[in-house]
């Protein structure tokens, strides 16, 4: 995970290094690498000094010749592989050090991180706008910023305006959109930032968006409004992100159906149609990668979502744990699962920005002890009924106490190291497993000379 909340593979980091970076060694059969240093990447480190997490930036990124490898496996179910020489951070014998990955034993704990603090530097309607204008949506202006728009577009010139913009869109279609109220929104867009039109008052002028297949603008599929509020557009997509199994979950669910019912309303859609709105489904899918039903096995955060501020993925999170979460009561836990492997892990990810360690068992989540409590403080249900259920459950939890982990049905008690931000945990080793790999692939952090990773 890089500062920004990003969810790049070690293999996806490379790659763009390779791509924008410098070369900086090539040896053959061993190793090439490429200097970073330039590119302004930064992750999550751990100082076993000050034990902190810190942000430090990238200095170089490797690809390496493969062979054996080891499979660390952590009590949490998170795991990785490394070079037999890929140093960690451990808690051993009462000290934090480092150890290679051919020297752990099971038992050993290796130091992770209790919290992530992403620094969000998004723009969140500057990016909904760039990324819908990605597809064929058109919109339909309110009457202040139409006429605003209309007259400065004639007074420039449509064929200009046109060339300017660099689009497909040649002059006399311009001032057909421009006739008609119906303009692409990459041609909105491009306009507006010509005209130096920001993107707030782009967005909140848009009355109407639709998206089209075809030539037919304004024909075959049903429009809608983009929210006023956001939060309810990453809370409902929280609701609908899963696997489909709960297709009929607001009919059955009278808790959920006052807030459901308002966020439609809001974007100016039917209810009881909206799982046929083909114009909600593609401004889901462009933000958070919403898919058809039958592919939601695979489904995964957007990038969009994770680089979001934690209020506004809190919501999407709070939506989805209204309807796939349980309060586990066997297991003194509040659990979710999903068929997706991908889903859970980016959720496993997400949840540390809360102060949140989710334990991983096959494809369900579950947080305990301290990681119970600061969900229901962080992030919470929005489903009265498991909002009572999950504050029953951790009334008693106090924010000092260990951090606890469910797996396989019991209760383990993982030693967190005690200071004041509370940002770091131990977690124990379960499984090593030696591997064989073509390549693998590092990284070069500044200063504590280790990062964060799951995978």
């Amino acid at each position: 995970m890089l500062e920004n909340g990003e969810i790049m593979s070690a293999e996806e980091l490379f790659s763009y290094c390779e791509k924008n970076g410098n070369l900086f060694e090539i040896r053959e059969n061993e190793h090439t690498i490429y200097d970073a240093s330039r590119l302004n990447l930064k992750v999550f480190s751990v100082n076993k000094d000050k034990k902190t997490i810190e942000i430090k930036p990238i200095s170089l990124a490797w690809k390496l010749t493969g062979g054996t490898t080891i499979k660390l496996r952590l009590r949490n179910g998170a795991s990785i592989s490394t070079t037999p020489e890929h140093k960690y951070v451990v808690y051993r014998n009462s000290e934090i050090t480092k150890l290679e990955a051919k020297d752990l034993v099971l038992g050993d704990r290796v130091v992770c991180p209790a919290r992530i603090k992403v620094n969000s530097n998004i723009n969140l309607i500057e990016e909904i706008l760039f990324l819908l204008s990605n597809k064929n949506f058109y919109v339909s202006l309110k009457n202040e910023l139409y006429e605003k728009i209309k007259t400065i577009i004639v007074e420039h010139g449509t064929n200009r305006i046109a060339k300017e913009i660099s689009t497909e869109t040649k002059g006399k279609l311009l001032y057909h959109e421009l006739s008609n109220n119906r303009f692409l929104l990459k041609d909105l867009v491009s306009v507006s930032k010509i005209l130096n039109i920001k993107p707030d008052i782009i967005y909140s002028g848009i009355k109407y968006i639709k998206y089209t297949e075809g030539k037919q603008v304004w024909r075959n599929t049903s429009k809608a409004r983009l929210p006023a509020n956001l939060l309810d557009l990453f809370y409902l997509a929280g609701l609908l992100f899963g696997d489909g199994s709960n297709k009929n979950f607001i009919a059955e669910r009278k808790d959920l159906k006052k807030r459901f019912y308002y966020i439609c309303k809001d974007l100016g859609i039917d209810s009881k149609l909206l799982q046929n709105n083909k114009t909600l489904f593609e401004i889901l899918n462009s933000l958070f990668d919403y898919s058809e039903i039958k592919n939601r096995g695979n489904i995964k955060m957007s990038n969009f979502l994770m680089k979001c501020d934690d209020i506004h993925l809190a919501e999407f999170i709070k939506g989805n744990f209204d309807i796939y979460g349980i309060i586990d009561k066997s297991k003194d836990a509040i659990s979710i699962n999903s068929t997706s492997n991908g889903m859970i892990d980016d959720l496993q990810l997400a949840l540390l920005r809360f102060g949140c360690t989710a334990v991983k068992n096959n494809n369900a989540l579950y947080l305990s002890g301290v990681s119970a409590k600061n969900f229901v403080d962080n992030i919470g249900f929005g489903s009265e009924e498991k909002r009572i259920s999950s504050l029953h459950l951790t009334s008693n939890i106090c924010d000092n106490t260990g951090l606890n982990l469910v797996s396989s049905g019991n209760t383990l008690q993982a030693e967190k190291i005690m200071n004041n931000s509370f940002e770091l945990s131990y977690i124990e080793v379960s499984g090593l497993e030696v591997s064989y790999e073509d390549f693998v692939y590092d990284i070069t952090v500044n200063d504590n000379h280790n990062f964060v990773a799951n995978g």
